[in-house]
């Protein structure tokens, strides 16, 4: 079973096109078809899983990554049918993530940092915690509590979801584009780590399917995202802020980063930074999941 499984997966992938599945065609390839990395991100599974399905070994699936999975590969009605005849069922769902917690002393710590705009996101760009800054410069036009994300099974703010599917966030960045790479190379180094996050691999295929600049970044070659540089910010509220970031990893193996964002060294950008804080609200502290 797993090796007919197999060989009908690698003849689906052939026969497609990255034009028949809204990607760039891109540079001339080796062997004709999609990737498996693409197809993986369209169905919204870890790379990892589909690989090994491939591959012949452990062809379980979720009833619900088997419809996705033949939706990714534009199977016909009988095609379809012995997909899911040949994967056995799963159970759906993923493993805990102990990233999507924070502990109470980093968020009391990032509630209290002053003077720099603090976020706490874990690997897959979800905010796990902000300061008063932070919230007002990445997302003051939405709830802090609420999740912006149209899909009510999101918990909580996603930035490459922002990012890329809210206009308001998008018109933040002049240089979006540069943005939107960091962004993907984010997720991308989370998944190379974590291949078989079903979290990571759900959000891919999320942001690939709502977004076509998202799958055609995704499809590029991978690239190292910069920990610290500069980057401007439109705000609504207070104009153009020059802004230099960095990004840090905690030392606890959950992968959770923090990503803070200071005023340029000149009097103008530090206030007009100081203005943006004293005109948002009160500080955000750890955002809880229901």
């Amino acid at each position: 079973m797993g090796e007919e499984l197999a060989g009908l997966l690698r003849s689906w992938r052939a026969r497609l096109e990255p034009a028949d599945v809204g990607l760039p065609a891109g540079r001339r390839r080796r062997v004709p078809g999609l990737r498996r990395e693409e197809v993986a991100a369209l169905a919204g599974l870890p790379l990892g899983q589909y690989t090994r399905l491939e591959r012949g070994q452990r062809p379980r699936l979720a009833p619900g990554a088997a419809v996705r999975l033949a939706r990714a590969l534009h199977l016909g009605a009988d095609e379809r049918l012995r997909l899911l005849a040949l994967v056995e069922a799963a159970p759906q769902g993923g493993p805990p993530d102990a990233g999507t917690r924070l502990r109470p002393e980093l968020a009391t710590l990032v509630t209290a940092i002053d003077g720099a705009a603090a976020t706490v996101l874990d690997t897959g760009l979800n905010v796990l915690a902000w300061n008063r800054a932070g919230h007002a410069l990445l997302a003051g036009h939405l709830d802090p509590s609420v999740s912006p994300s149209p899909g009510a099974h999101r918990p909580r703010h996603n930035l490459a979801v922002q990012l890329f599917l809210d206009p308001q966030t998008r018109r933040l960045y002049p240089e979006w584009d540069v943005e939107a790479r960091r962004a993907v190379a984010l997720l991308r180094h989370a998944v190379a780590r974590e291949p078989d996050d079903s979290r990571l691999a759900v959000l891919v295929g999320e942001l690939t399917g709502a977004s076509r600049q998202f799958a055609a970044l995704w499809a590029r070659p991978p690239h190292t995202p910069g920990s610290y540089g500069k980057v401007r910010i439109r705000h609504p509220l207070v104009g153009l802020l020059p802004l230099v970031f960095a990004w840090t990893e905690f030392a606890d193996r959950t992968g959770n980063r923090l990503l803070l964002h200071h005023a340029e060294p000149s009097a103008a950008a530090r206030a007009t930074f100081r203005m943006l804080t004293e005109l948002s609200g009160p500080v955000q502290g750890p955002i809880d999941t229901p």
